[in-house]
């Protein structure tokens, strides 16, 4: 027995070793989860006590048993004053009772008071405490609603300033007083912020820092029944002030808030004004500070939010806008006013058209180019003028109306005159908005139809004179070319043939280079004339016989009608000759084969008329005011038989006038032309004449 004694002993030693052990780790592990609870419980201590959210915890008594400092602060109370005090203390409408309170969290608003009496809302959040499933205090999370009411107010304010500023904009656009629109817009302003004044100042010089003109709403002032004016208003007093704040008015800033925080002297200025809050926004044009935006109230806890700030500068931002546009009109009328002679007296066409193609103001020079009187054009629209079916007229115009038109405006366009004349004219053209709508078409043009018409005979006189003298070379060169080659050399009557044909080619070539040689002397006065008393019957008899051959040629006959006695002109021979010479050879080209030239020489009163006539087809009544411009050149249907560079008339007529004569036409269509030339008669001079 006390073997087994022995044996048994060590074996209950262990037991206990490793059961003290067991029980050491337990405790252990209990330690380390008390440390980790008193860690969360320091650090959930910490939280509460650094919330900006209050909480209460109150026993089933109903008081408190913990306050953290932002529940005290929030009342207005110290963390010590509150432990122990009854929770509903807080409260200015009945609190919760405990024994009716929800199993659940619940929630609810109600109206608090601070230490001192001040009500607020707030927003409370409570639950019970339990201990084995039996309740034992109450936690209450109280969140101050004054900031988000304050926030959501001053959204509200955003809102309806910024629908009144959608008012103004539109306002704006009226055409009603640019003053009595400023003052509508501020009273609508200041309903929508509620403050008790609002009026903006405009500065008069930028050096000093004074008004020019003060815009009030007289709407805000609470109700009062005196409509007081702005010296018993202390507005003086307070415009003084804001000259000590210019410079940072200068600097884009806006100034806000109560009037604590001012220096004794400026919060006395507001104080005795009764203004406990305001805000002032600077008014910029551009770059430059052209006034403010005043607002100021009574209320010392009136809060200025950024949202509420920033519709402010908006407003700011309109009225500067609309101090632009009405300086920019007064601007344009007075530059409108200082330029309308010289417009009305310019020799370019100047016009201004309505979006809807009505005429606004055409000048001096557009009226009497297209035939209108001033009460005439009012009436006219613009598609009434311009000929449609021009090419590109209708869709440049209709570009510029609608603003789609390049950067140079630059148009051709052809008008129509009230008696049915079309001319050609070139400007330039643009469109003038206003606040981003057209309000009308300005174009200033110049008649080119001369121009036009020059350009035209010009480039039928390149390709008549190209056809005129590759002819005459064409017949030259193969003439010489076949004569050089030798093939010829055995049949002398073809050789001669060629030979002629080169000559008559040459003569040609040289009257065509006479005739342009001429037109340039014409052209820069360098003609000379030696005019001397000449006899008219043998002059014109010579005249016939050298062009005699080209008329046998062409198989048209020459008359000459006898004059009755001896008539003499003043005339240069070479010239006159020079002259008949074009008549009677335009004559031949446009005869028909078998038919005669007529030429009369007539006396009448101080003048001799050499009349020129044709039976050939006559000239359209189109063509005839510029028969005699240079490089110009009648067809009639293909009937001309020798061609020609399109400058005989128009010397003739240089020719005629530096003769101190006239050259003239009557035709009739189907029947034929006669051209007269009138020059200066003169008495038989005597024998030493």
């Amino acid at each position: 027995m006390p073997a087994e004694r022995e044996d048994r002993a060590p074996t209950n030693a262990g037991e206990e070793a490793a059961d003290a052990s067991g029980l050491r780790a337990r405790l252990a592990e209990v330690e380390g989860q008390r440390q980790r609870l008193e860690t969360r419980l320091r650090m959930l201590e910490t939280a509460v006590e650094t919330m900006s959210t209050g909480v209460t915890i109150s026993n089933m008594e109903g008081k408190i048993i913990y306050v953290n400092p932002a529940d005290a602060r929030m009342h207005g109370y110290s963390v010590d004053e509150l432990v122990g005090q009854e929770a509903s203390r807080y409260a200015a409408l009945t609190a919760v009772d405990g024994a009716t309170a929800p199993e659940e969290p619940w929630i609810r608003e109600r109206i608090d008071t601070t230490k001192d009496g001040r009500s607020f809302p707030v927003r409370l959040i409570s639950d019970r405490l339990r201990d084995r499933g039996e309740p034992f205090a109450t936690v209450t999370i109280c969140e101050d609603l004054r900031e988000r009411k304050r926030i959501k107010e001053a959204l509200v304010r955003q809102n309806l300033v910024l629908e009144a500023l959608g008012l103004a904009a539109r306002r704006f656009l009226t055409g009603a007083p640019w003053e009595q629109k400023v003052e509508e817009v501020l009273e609508k302003l200041g309903r929508a912020t509620g403050v008790d004044l609002i009026y903006i100042a405009l500065l008069e010089d930028f050096e000093p820092f004074t008004p020019k003109r003060l815009f009030l709403s007289w709407e805000t002032l609470g109700g009062s029944e005196e409509k007081a004016f702005s010296e018993s208003l202390g507005l003086p007093a307070r415009i003084d002030l804001f000259a000590r704040w210019e410079d940072r008015l200068r600097q884009g800033k806006t100034l806000y808030g109560g009037i604590d925080g001012l220096p004794a002297e400026q919060r006395q200025i507001l104080e005795s004004c009764g203004v406990r809050s305001f805000a002032v926004v600077p008014i910029f044009v551009g770059t430059t500070l052209r006034g403010y935006l005043s607002l100021e109230d009574g209320d010392p806890e009136r809060d200025w939010w950024p949202a509420e700030l920033e519709a402010l500068r908006t407003a700011a931002s309109t009225f500067a806008a609309s101090i632009q546009k009405r300086e920019a009109e007064n601007a344009l009328a007075a530059s409108e006013e200082k330029y309308r002679d010289l417009l009305e007296n310019a020799n370019d066409l100047i016009q201004s058209v309505s979006p809807d193609g009505h005429f606004q103001y055409v000048n001096r020079a557009w009226r009497e180019t297209l035939g209108y009187s001033a009460e005439e054009a009012e009436t006219l629209r613009l598609w009434e003028v311009v000929r449609p079916d021009a090419p590109d007229s209708e869709r440049d115009i209709q570009q510029v109306i609608l603003g789609g038109f390049g950067e140079e405006g630059k148009i051709e366009a052809v008008f129509v005159t009230k008696d049915g004349r079309e001319i050609t004219v070139e400007g330039s053209i643009n469109c003038r908005y206003v606040d981003g709508l057209p309000v009308s078409t300005r174009g200033v043009f110049r008649d080119i139809s001369e121009r036009k018409q020059a350009e035209r005979m010009l480039h039928e006189f390149v390709s008549t004179v190209s056809h005129e003298l590759r002819t005459p070379l064409t017949s030259i060169i193969a003439s010489l070319g076949l004569l050089d080659s030798g093939r010829l050399e055995d049949r002398p009557d073809r050789r001669r043939e060629l030979v002629t044909v080169a000559h008559r080619n040459s003569q040609r070539l040289l009257r065509l280079i006479n005739n342009l040689l001429d037109l340039q002397k014409i052209s820069a006065g360098k003609m000379t004339f030696k005019i001397r008393p000449l006899e008219a019957h043998p002059l014109v008899a010579e005249a016939l016989e050298d062009i005699r051959a080209f008329a046998d040629s062409q198989q048209i006959g020459l008359r000459l009608v006898e004059p009755a006695g001896g008539v003499y002109v003043m005339a240069d021979r070479e010239r006159l000759l020079q002259v008949l010479d074009n008549l009677l050879s335009n004559a031949i080209k446009f005869s028909p084969d078998g038919a005669e030239v007529e030429v009369v020489v007539r006396p009448r009163h101080d003048q001799v008329r050499i009349v020129v006539s044709d039976q050939g087809p006559g000239i359209p009544e189109g063509l005839r005011d510029r028969i005699f411009e240079r490089f110009s050149q009648v067809d009639s249907g293909g009937r001309r038989r020798v061609g020609g560079s399109g400058l005989g008339l128009s010397i003739v007529k240089g020719l005629v006038a530096g003769m101190n004569g006239s050259v003239g036409l009557d035709t009739e269509v189907q029947k034929g032309s006669a051209f007269h030339v009138d020059l200066p008669a003169v008495e038989e001079p005597d024998s030493t004449g």
